[in-house]
Parts: C-alpha cells; structure tokens; sequence
C-alpha cells in the first residue's frame, strides 16, 4: 500500500520543521555569550522539549504510519519484543512532549510575571531537576501498562498496536486525556494572565518590550490551541471506545497522531515569527553559518589543488 499523500505532507513538514527546530537551538545556544534573550533554563528545557518531539515522531511512525501503510506486516507480525517497545514508549514520549510544552511555557511565564524570581531560583539545575523529574513522574503514571500486553493486529484493511484487553484500551485513553485537558488548562490559565498583563506592550510595536513578552505569549496561544485540539480529539477517542466503536476510535487516533507532533513543530515558527529582532540575529546567523562553511570548502579544495600540483 502506498502512503496516503496526506500523510506524507504531513511528515515530511514535521521532519523540516524539526530540523528548523535543530537549528534554532543550535542558534540559540550560540547566542549565550552575546545576548540574554534567552536564559540558560529556557534553553536547557527548548532542548529537552526537541528530543521528546523527536522521539514521538519516531515513534508514531514505527507504530501507526508503518502499520497504517501496511509495511513491515510480516517483521511486526513475527516480532513480540515490539510490542514491550510499544507498551515503554508510545504514550510516554507523547505525554513527556505534552508536559514539556507545559514546563516550558510555566517557564516563560515566570520569566516574564516574576523576572526575579526567576533569575533567582530557575537556574540550570533546576531546570535540569525538572527534567528529571518529568521523565519518572510519566512512567510512574504509565506503570499501569508495564503489567499488561500489547498487541499487532495485522487485519487486510488496516493494521495496529493495541492492548491485550478492551479495558486496558479505555484506562490509556482516560490517562491520556486527562494529560491533555489537564495541561490545557494550565496553558489557558497562563497564557490569559501574561495576555491580561501584558495586552499594552504586546499589541504595540514597542521592540524593546515585545521581545520576551510576545515570545512567550505566541507560545503559549499556539500551544494552548494545539492541546485544546488534542483534548477534544481524546475525548471523542474515550467515548469510542467506551461503546467499541473501533473505526471511529482509530480515525481519532490517526487525528492525534498528525496533530500531536505540532507541539514540537511549531515552536521555531513561534520564536522566528515573533519579532524582528529575533529574526535578524537568526537570519544572519544562518548567513555567517553558510558563509564559514564555503570558506572551509574552498580552503579544503584549494590545498588538494595545491597537492596535485605538487605530485604532478
């Protein structure tokens, strides 16, 4: 079966932006020494927040694209180990990438509502505490599915990894959803106090001011629209499920998988679009970056010049 064009749309816009994402860390890593745009902590949980949409991007494809395609039928079919792979990552990378935008968006919040608080008490550790913290926080809440199995259903029409149990199936879709609406939320909570606040600077085009305060409330708004998306999307999912409807069940899974990876995904669109300071220093970067590696190049290629004339 060949991948539905909507699917590979999707997918091949995820795996560019995540590359972008990539690129914007590596930017702002860079800009430690010379600007204090952003702060140590942000950074440090940017980064983790990359690796956890990643990972979820990775996993949904071995998971639900593949299976959806129908490729690799006979090697999931034939392989169980897939399946404990399965159960210790498929929902854990999802919720670790859903709390991470919440961590994340508490984080710019304090910055911009408590500036000194946060200078003083949100520091590299603490972030690195944080991090910590959530990853054993979200498998203790998943432990539940370490005790039970997992399953390759292989039908003609469709393929998928589910649980061994009908009641399994619904405990992870209310766990799941709870995660979601939960951290809607608090998102709403905090993007309406930083948009109440802050309305007079980040309605204006005052650039001084705008920097860290529209940073952090385009976050927070895009966030909050993707998690409300994903809560109602899993809440139709319990329902589904509640009365074994399993193609409507499925379709919201498939809803949640081209959604979910947005998280990750928009982030550097947010930071790029901004400001404008934001994006000169990025855009020239990108141009200092391009330019260093021509050098290099063109040094490379003039001394293997310089040594073939020399041989000859």
């Amino acid at each position: 079966m060949f991948p539905p064009i909507a699917d590979l749309c999707i997918l091949i816009i995820e795996a560019i932006s995540l590359i972008l994402y990539l690129i914007v860390t590596i930017f702002m890593i860079q800009s430690l020494n010379t600007s204090q745009a952003f702060h140590t902590s942000f950074i440090i949980l940017f980064v983790f927040n990359g690796i956890y949409g990643f990972l979820s991007f990775i996993i949904l494809i071995l998971f639900w694209y593949f299976p959806k395609w129908g490729l690799f039928m006979h090697y999931y079919a034939s392989n169980e180990w897939l399946s404990i792979i399965y159960i210790l990552t498929f929902y854990q990378f999802q919720t670790l990438l859903i709390i991470g935008n919440v961590i994340l968006t508490v984080n710019k919040f304090f910055a911009v509502y408590e500036p000194i608080f946060y200078k003083m008490c949100w520091t590299k550790n603490a972030s690195y505490i944080i991090v910590i913290f959530q990853v054993v926080v979200t498998y203790l809440y998943y432990s539940y599915l370490y005790f039970i199995g997992a399953i390759f259903v292989g039908d003609v029409d469709r393929a998928y990894f589910t649980k061994s149990e009908w009641k399994y199936i619904l405990f992870d879709k209310i766990a799941f959803c709870f995660i979601c609406w939960f951290s809607t939320i608090i998102m709403f909570i905090l993007t309406a106090r930083i948009g109440l606040k802050f309305n007079k600077y980040i309605f204006k085009n005052n650039e001084s001011t705008l920097l860290t305060k529209f940073q952090s409330f385009l976050l927070m708004s895009v966030s909050n629209l993707i998690l409300f998306s994903l809560s109602v999307i899993s809440s139709v999912t319990i329902y589904a499920t509640a009365i074994d409807n399993d193609d409507t069940r499925l379709r919201m899974n498939n809803h949640t998988s081209r959604i979910l990876p947005l998280l990750a995904c928009s982030a550097p669109y947010c930071l790029i679009l901004s400001t404008k300071g934001f994006r000169d220093n990025f855009w020239h970067f990108l141009k200092c970056s391009a330019l260093k590696n021509k050098q290099s190049k063109t040094i490379v290629t003039a001394y293997f010049s310089k040594k073939n004339v020399a041989f000859n």
